[in-house]
């Protein structure tokens, strides 16, 4: 099917489960909510035959310019084991029903997963825990962005102490690498480490400001 018509009946079936549960379409394709300055994405993924469908996490406390599907998963891998082909047949009423599969599946399996973990406590939570080892919940998450988020998530929550040792682990395992994305990041961190260090009471100010940056970044209005 011609992607810009599986657009269209995306988004028309979706409609309704957006108004649901708070969602709002960033794209025809992507579907967003806020939550605790916490971003819960689903994202649906047109290859050049069938459709993918994404959920993931992400904090906007932690600056960004991009949305950033790292602390999720493919959603027929999500608690669960389906081969996920989906939107393939040219006939909108097969589609439909691969859309309502995704629809039961983001119900049971996802929406619950954003309640839990889908704000700063819920993410230090879920780390600590290890679950974020189990590969049936989140794929392709390594241990610097782990830190990142817990750390930030412990700055978010007051807990300085705890992410002052866990950012610094993020600069030194990244030290070595000089791509400007990276040296632009560390110095992200050093600066707000120093802020920690100095002036702790700014903290809450300062990712207050990231906040906001991240927003304006994605052109997110909600």
């Amino acid at each position: 099917m011609d992607k810009k018509a599986l657009q269209r009946i995306i988004k028309d079936y979706f409609t309704t489960f957006a108004k649901q549960y708070n969602f709002v379409f960033y794209k025809s394709t992507v579907l967003l909510r806020v939550c605790e300055d916490t971003l819960h994405i689903i994202n649906f993924d047109l290859p050049s035959d069938g459709l993918n469908c994404n959920i993931a996490i992400q904090p906007l406390y932690i600056p960004s310019d991009t949305i950033t599907l790292s602390f999720g998963n493919r959603l027929n891998h999500f608690k669960t084991k389906l081969p996920g082909a989906w939107g393939y047949s040219n006939d909108k009423k097969d589609i439909e029903r691969d859309l309502s599969q995704i629809k039961e599946l983001l119900e049971i399996n996802a929406i619950p997963w954003f309640n839990e973990v889908g704000r700063p406590e819920g993410i230090i939570s879920f780390i600590e825990s290890g679950l974020v080892e189990d590969i049936n919940i989140i794929v392709g998450f390594p241990s610097i962005f782990r830190n990142m988020y817990l750390g930030f998530s412990y700055l978010y929550t007051n807990k300085i102490g705890l992410a002052e040792k866990l950012l610094q682990q993020v600069v030194e395992q990244s030290t070595e690498d000089k791509r400007a994305w990276v040296v632009q990041q560390n110095k992200m961190i050093n600066s707000i480490l120093a802020l920690a260090k100095n002036e702790p009471n700014k903290i809450g100010e300062k990712l207050n400001e990231f906040v906001r940056t991240t927003k304006d970044n994605l052109k997110i209005k909600i």
